[in-house]
């Protein structure tokens, strides 16, 4: 029996390499990694498969094997990543209902996605069912039929449901570029602190057999931009059919992508696996069990989440310490405008949930980008209303959708400086101002780079090395809107440390459209300062369309 454990290390653009050394103890890599704690209770326990294209009565004694397996783990879900069903007839997906019945216990739930064959496969088809047949087929009315059925209700598309506590989102047939609306519905399932299941046919591009360049078997993209935020999401596919052997069957980056294989019943070319899975999910990770029924093939896999956002907001600051935090914080509009759509009526439950986020965070420092002077539509001063606890607060030009600040608590920012960038389209600057901390002088600066074309960026990043150059101490922090990590590298020729990409892993902040950009456009570049701990805050997403950023630091020692 094979055992492995993934600890997060990078593979492929997204690695979430050193996170593990800012938790501290978390368990250990090989075998000790993937056996639980004595006594410890895995918070859900899901059964896997995929594909296993059911043809009727005949293909039950098969399927009871993998039905038995599941039982006997006393799983307390099964999850099907899609194509139940061979062609997509009612018939199929009867029997299907009928050897989960006849085998599952009542308390058993199944969760299943619809596959391209769940749609009716018409292609496959003799044409007379076409025309003469059609009311036995599952894309007649698929949303009734899988609930008359399976049970499963929600409707065809997109839907939710919780087992003990754990959200599993499933995204039907050709739905998963939905995934980021669906996940604005509810707040519990934009939660990156807690473990998240994510079940659909199409492979999420980017992940597992990323490496075969088998279009037909991957998504567009999105699915992965979304959840390549979510460091505790899990994402179960299928469709492939390639063998769990393989050992693109999984895929550690900012999240974890694992295939389901298939349990191939049907007719046509399919192959002969009878795979299954065991998944049991854990706060800090998931085990994952591995079978082929028919073969033998066996193997254990553990893949340790990446920091979970927000942890590490507790920890008090050793002395000497201090904590700066980035943040687009969208014009409070969720970045949906250049000014604030925060009305009179929900104003003060706004800013009770940004003074919570700011308390609970304790910086000393915030740079701001996309900031409005006014907080809601009546005109609230933000200034005052969101950041009366900074005893000193700069903000820049409010041009357009541009817009800097600086915020202090802890000393005065003096020497105010206005940069506008020699290469820009439409308006964009930084903001700079000296300021102290624990008697020790710096320079803070925030700004907010071109999103196009790549070379303004690019003008830009040399712009700030170059102004900056001969500060001993300084930090630089923004959106830098950077397509590739390498865009980074400037500052780190110059002496920069950086803070996300850097030495504490990635941390997306924002999703973007195409899974070749990086997600981790807020960053913090600090020289003269010891980086000692990254994180991020606002996990839900719900006061601004950016993560905040947050560091830990303190002035290096000299000599």
């Amino acid at each position: 029996m094979a055992t492995k454990a993934f600890e997060g290390k990078p593979q492929g653009a997204f690695g979430v390499c050193g996170r593990r050394r800012f938790l501290g103890g978390m368990a250990a890599a090989g075998l000790a990694a993937s056996c639980p704690a004595a006594g410890e209770t895995p918070i859900v326990r899901f059964g896997i498969l995929s594909d296993t294209h059911v043809t009727g009565p005949e293909s039950i004694p098969e399927l009871n094997k993998a039905l038995v397996f599941f039982r006997d783990k006393a799983v307390d879900a099964v999850l099907h990543c899609g194509d139940i069903t061979d062609l997509g007839y009612i018939r199929e997906l009867e029997a299907f209902a009928s050897a989960w019945k006849s085998v599952m216990p009542k308390t058993t739930r199944l969760i299943a996605t619809m596959g391209n064959r769940d749609m009716s496969d018409t292609s496959s088809m003799p044409k007379d069912d076409l025309k003469t047949r059609r009311a036995e087929l599952l894309l007649s009315n698929p949303k009734a039929i899988f609930a008359r059925v399976l049970g499963i209700k929600g409707g065809y598309g997109m839907r939710a449901e919780f087992v003990n506590g754990v959200p599993v989102v499933v995204s039907d047939w050709k739905n998963e570029n939905r995934l980021e609306s669906f996940l604005g519905t509810d707040v519990r399932l934009r939660n990156a602190a807690v473990p998240a299941i994510f079940l659909q046919h199409l492979h999420p591009r980017g992940t597992v057999f990323a490496s075969s360049k088998k279009e037909w078997a991957m998504d567009k993209g999105n699915s992965t931009c979304i959840l390549n935020m979510f460091p505790r999401a899990v994402s179960f596919s299928g469709h492939s059919h390639i063998p769990l052997s393989k050992p693109q069957s999984s895929h550690k980056g900012c999240f974890t992508a694992l295939s389901a294989g298939s349990y191939f019943l049907g007719k046509g070319k399919g192959g002969t696996a009878r795979e299954v899975s065991v998944a049991a999910v854990f706060r800090d990770r998931i085990d994952v069990e591995r079978r082929d029924l028919n073969t033998g093939f066996s193997e254990n896999l553990t893949f340790n989440f990446g920091r979970a956002c927000g942890e590490g907001l507790a920890e008090t600051k050793a002395s000497g310490e201090f904590i700066f935090a980035q943040w687009n914080i969208g014009h409070f509009a969720m970045g949906r405008a250049g000014d604030t759509k925060i009305t009179s009526a929900e104003s003060a439950v706004r800013q009770a949930q940004y003074e919570k986020l700011l308390a609970g965070i304790d910086a000393d420092f915030i740079g701001l980008n996309e900031y409005s002077p006014k907080f809601d539509l009546a005109g609230k001063e933000a200034r005052d209303s969101v950041f009366g606890g900074f005893g000193d607060f700069k903000a820049g030009p409010h041009l357009g959708f541009n817009c800097n600040a600086l915020a202090s608590r802890t000393a005065p920012l003096k020497s105010e400086r206005i940069g506008e960038f020699a290469n820009r389209k439409g308006v964009r600057y930084y903001i700079a101002c000296e300021t102290e901390i624990h008697g020790t002088p710096f320079v803070l600066v925030e700004t907010h780079l071109d999103f196009s074309p790549r070379e303004n960026r690019t003008a830009q990043i040399a712009e700030l090395v170059r102004d900056f150059a001969a500060c001993p101490r300084v930090i630089i922090s923004g959106d830098f809107n950077v397509d590739e990590a390498g865009d980074f590298a400037p500052f780190a020729k110059a002496g920069f440390q950086q803070a996300n990409f850097g030495a504490f892993g990635a941390f997306p902040t924002h999703r973007r459209r195409k899974v070749e950009l990086t997600p981790c456009i807020d960053n913090v570049f600090v020289k003269g300062f010891e980086l000692l701990g990254v994180w991020t805050g606002d996990d839900s997403l719900v006061l601004s369309d950016h993560r905040m950023l947050l560091c830990r630091l303190r002035p290096e020692r000299k000599g």
